[in-house]
């Protein structure tokens, strides 16, 4: 996100008097204006929700168990065997252009 990019989006918010004497108050010992003081805040936030909704966070068991599963994998059952079957009969993975298979 570029900061100093040109404004063509607004947002707008209600709130309490008291809300908004808190923020200001926040504002000014930043040194900043309500608008970007605000801004800054939400990005941040946007950003910190953003990134643990694309976050897996696992126990080191959890982990351990992913790593083992990866290393060692199951052997196939029948019924992946016959889904793979019909798969390949179906005729796979087909792109565009692709003339591999």
């Amino acid at each position: 996100m570029n900061p100093v990019a040109p404004k063509e989006a607004r947002l707008v918010a209600r709130t309490s008097v008291d809300m908004r004497e808190l923020i200001k108050y926040a504002a000014d010992l930043s040194g900043a204006t309500i608008s970007q003081f605000l801004i800054e805040a939400a990005a941040a936030k946007a950003e910190s929700v953003i990134e643990k909704a694309r976050t897996i966070t696992l126990t080191l068991e959890g982990a351990n168990n992913v790593f083992d599963a990866l290393e060692k994998p199951p052997a196939p059952n029948k019924a992946l065997l016959d889904a793979a079957n019909r798969f390949k009969e179906r005729g796979g993975f087909y792109y565009d252009g692709d003339v591999s298979s």
